[in-house]
């Protein structure tokens, strides 16, 4: 007799894959795509004229009602569990309020520049953050292709923390370019020592690259370590 269809193998009573799994696999690697494009469009809409600053501030918004409409899906299928999920998944709720904190509390300290500047560098982290989690969660166990994902995305957040939290103060910071110096030999924790963070807000993003870099790297020594131990040969007896 031949049968109707095919079992899932991860699922042996062959019951259909949750709404939920479902919508997460039809939109984790869109929305990673999405929460990287993020990044240099802040960039854009920070320093460049018109009408690229327009056309960033577009893009970027429309970015932000795609991660808002995602969040609510979600929240919705979680149902009784939503404040778990809310707690879980912090970082979709922090891209989605982070962004229109300013527009929603009528305070002017919030709409000064350096308080601009400081919630731009918080989205940008928010977001490399949910490239992260959504990096190791379709690659999970793949030691390489973490870091592959994990070294340019934690420089490129860090370099635009840092740009949009100190530039216009430190003076060491002319351009962008010097903020991706920066990045990448606090990350290492090289520390040349030609370019240092000034403000508050500058020191924190330093002192989180430096522990990421730390973590990093240690994790790819270990790996290391361990693939030397396994591959080595017994020693044998004299």
């Amino acid at each position: 007799m031949a049968l109707v269809g095919k079992r899932c193998p991860s699922n042996p009573k062959g019951a259909t894959m949750p709404s939920s799994a479902r919508w997460e696999s039809m939109t984790d690697v869109p929305l990673m795509v999405l929460a990287v494009a993020t990044i240099p469009l802040l960039v854009v809409e920070a320093n460049a004229t018109a009408p690229w600053t327009t056309a960033a501030a577009i893009a970027n918004w429309t970015i932000w009602a795609c991660f808002a409409t995602d969040l609510a899906v979600r929240t919705a299928q979680a149902r009784g569990q939503w404040r778990r999920y809310l707690l879980t998944h912090w970082y979709d709720v922090a891209i989605v309020g982070v962004t229109v904190i300013p527009y929603l509390l009528p305070i002017r300290a919030l709409r000064s520049m350096h308080a601009i500047r400081i919630l731009r560098a918080a989205r940008v982290i928010v977001y490399a953050v949910r490239v992260w989690h959504t990096a190791i969660r379709i690659w999970q166990g793949l030691i390489g292709r973490q870091m592959i994902v994990a070294m340019p995305v934690v420089v490129t957040a860090g370099a635009t923390g840092i740009w949009f939290a100190e530039s216009g103060t430190n003076s060491t910071l002319g351009n962008f370019g010097d903020a991706l110096w920066w990045a990448m030999v606090t990350v290492t924790t090289v520390g040349y020592g030609d370019i240092a963070p000034v403000t508050a807000a500058g020191r924190v993003i330093a002192a989180a690259l430096m522990v990421v870099g730390i973590a990093l790297f240690g994790i790819v020594t270990a790996n290391i370590a361990s693939n030397l131990t396994q591959h080595s040969p017994p020693d044998q007896a004299t």
